[in-house]
């Protein structure tokens, strides 16, 4: 096994499928690898650059929307996105969900949005103005309503 720097890490073995049907194992195949942790070190900068630290907290939020399931995720994001506002940092697909209690044709899509302040802190009343603009979008534009 080596590291994309070309940094050899310790060999990679796979165990011989007899064995496995011998110890009546459930897995068809099992590999394993042997690692120098002190080679994996090696292949990390010392120095690495990382951004600022945000002066001011970020606020997620999660939500999930019923939709037809037909309907692309890409673009119910890109609905979130527009009418989030300049608050509104990410959108992020987490869970998608078909079966009951949603009725046929259906599919529930989870999402956390997180807010960035910018440069004032962050309100709660914002954030709910803004979530509120994002389902009233995603309603009227794609038909959609929340899931609970």
């Amino acid at each position: 096994l080596e590291s994309g720097h070309r940094v050899e890490l310790g060999p990679v073995s796979e165990l011989d499928p007899r064995y496995l049907t011998a110890c009546e194992a459930q897995a068809e195949r099992v590999v394993f690898a042997r690692l120098d942790l002190d080679g994996l070190g090696r292949t990390v900068p010392a120095v690495q650059r990382v951004g600022d630290l945000e002066r001011l907290p970020a606020l997620e939020r999660d939500i999930a929307v019923v939709v037809a399931e037909t309907q692309p995720a890409g673009a119910v994001e890109a609905v979130m996105r527009a009418a989030g506002g300049p608050l509104l940092a990410s959108v992020l697909l987490f869970d998608r969900y078909e079966g009951a209690p949603l009725g046929p044709g259906e599919m529930s899509l989870a999402y956390r949005l997180r807010f960035e302040p910018g440069t004032r802190t962050l309100d709660e009343d914002g954030i709910e103005r803004a979530v509120a603009s994002v389902v009233d979008a995603l309603r009227e534009r794609l038909g959609a309503r929340l899931r609970g």
